[in-house]
């Protein structure tokens, strides 16, 4: 129930027991949401949240923004607060201090500005000196936090950093940074436009680095600087994203032989029709490279060839890929290399998510039966198509039924696919003749999910007597 707020809230009011063990699993839940999307939640509740919050304030910030005309909406609670509430945040994230400010103050306020800011000092003065078990920060504010007092112990104890420079001031943040934080094991870093020295000191300095986010400009300058330090890290780094492509693959790449996890997304440039990726140097360095622990490839808008030279370049041990392209970049000929690749060296593979042409099945059918055949450990396929036609699956699930598929429990398909009811029912049919597993059928159409499984006796007999 971890993430199940309601049945959380349910355990509240069973008895003091379980209310003592609810509480900080769900307070633990809401730290999380509020840093991932706080308008998840109605303007009242967020409210009812930030009014227990208020009442973590000293008294000296208390009198400081009364003295400023900062009126709090401090509901009277019965008696004093059983929970130190502060202290089961694990995950801080600007964006709901942000939108906490936003709320207290009037937008017709004549000192508007004034009184955000001072209200903003005092709750990051709170988080600094009450929320102890933060793993989570994300540094994406104007303020100048690393001067604040407690804020050297609080971010010394971070474990995961996301700073994003488009409001933060850089240089003399990042300076800061790199001598108070050295525990971090997943760092994130877009829209960086300090010097990249501080920047590879940070990344030099933590202790045990295990995951690394870049999303800067395509400046080759900035990679040069950093790659002293994320060489320095190579031996500890698991993880690693690159966003979007460069033009020039950056070197530290062929260091980063430890990596279990890659994900290398190029969608900035495809959406904005300007990519200026030389691919010859990328299929070039890429000859060079080896990721032979490599266990997860996540791509979005890459040549097929350049999937494929990662693939063949890691150690037979992939066992999830998750591959997207655009449709202007599809083409038959270019999926059969990755798809021929895939079968080939990812015989372990667990997980399968990319993009099928439904109207080209045909097409691939011996390298669809191929990836059948030889990943025979495969549990899950997510197949995704951006051109519709009536109907385009039959052909898939001849293929899927004809293979040695044993482990197969999920196939997912999004709304440009679809299936005649005879095709369907003679796949359901065929697929419990050989004794398989029941397989759900996920179905993803408009943001919404439909699901079904091959067990349903109802879909069976509707086949039958149709």
């Amino acid at each position: 129930m971890e993430e199940d707020p309601a049945s959380l809230h349910s355990c509240i009011l069973v008895n003091i027991t379980w209310c003592k063990i609810a509480i900080p699993i769900l307070w633990k839940y809401m730290s999380y949401v509020c840093t991932k999307n706080h308008f998840n939640y109605e303007e009242e509740s967020r409210k009812k949240l930030y009014n227990i919050i208020f009442h973590f304030l000293s008294h000296d910030s208390k009198d400081l923004l009364s003295r400023n005309n900062i009126i709090l909406p401090l509901n009277e609670l019965p008696g004093e607060l059983l929970f130190n509430y502060m202290n089961y945040f694990t995950h801080i994230n600007p964006f709901w201090i942000e939108d906490m400010t936003q709320l207290m103050i009037n937008r017709n306020n004549v000192e508007r500005k004034k009184k955000l800011k001072l209200l903003k000092d005092e709750i990051f003065k709170l988080i600094f000196s009450k929320c102890t078990n933060v793993k989570y920060f994300c540094l994406n504010s104007e303020l100048e936090l690393c001067t604040y007092e407690n804020a050297v112990p609080f971010l010394s104890n971070i474990s995961s950093l996301n700073v994003d420079f488009i409001k933060s001031r850089t240089t003399y943040t990042f300076k800061i940074l790199s001598n108070i934080c050295q525990n971090i094991k997943e760092l994130e870093i877009k829209d960086c436009n300090v010097d990249c020295k501080y920047l590879a000191s940070l990344i030099k300095n933590q202790k045990n680095l295990q995951s690394l986010y870049l999303c800067f400009d395509n400046t080759e300058d900035k990679y040069n600087l950093l790659n002293y330090g994320i060489v320095k890290k190579s031996h500890t780094i698991i993880k690693f994203t690159l966003q979007p492509l460069l033009n020039f693959p950056p070197k530290f790449l062929l260091k980063l032989r430890n990596l279990t996890e890659l994900n290398i997304h190029n969608e900035y440039y495809d959406y904005l029709n300007e990519n200026t990726v030389n691919w010859k140097n990328w299929e070039d360095f890429l000859t060079m490279a080896s990721f032979p622990v490599l266990t997860r490839l996540k791509t979005s808008y890459l040549p097929c060839k350049i999937e494929s030279l990662i693939i063949a370049n890691s150690g037979g041990g992939i066992l999830e890929i998750e591959s997207r392209h655009s449709l202007d970049s599809y083409c038959p000929t270019n999926s059969k290399i990755l798809i021929a690749s895939i079968s080939t060296h990812c015989l372990k593979l667990i997980e399968l998510t990319m993009d099928i042409n439904s109207i080209n099945v045909s097409e691939l059918a011996a390298e669809l039966a191929a990836i059948f055949s030889n990943c025979t450990q495969l549990e899950k396929i997510y197949f995704t198509s951006k051109v519709k036609t009536l109907p385009n699956g039959d052909e898939l699930l001849r293929i899927m039924s004809n293979s040695s598929l044993e482990n197969l429990k999920d196939f997912s398909f999004n709304d440009k696919w679809n299936f005649s009811l005879e095709g369907l029912g003679k796949f359901l049919k065929s697929w419990r003749s050989k004794k398989k597993p029941p397989i759900r059928f996920t179905h993803y159409y408009d943001g919404m999910t439909y699901r079904w499984t091959t067990d349903h006796e109802e879909l069976v007999e509707n086949y039958e007597s149709n």
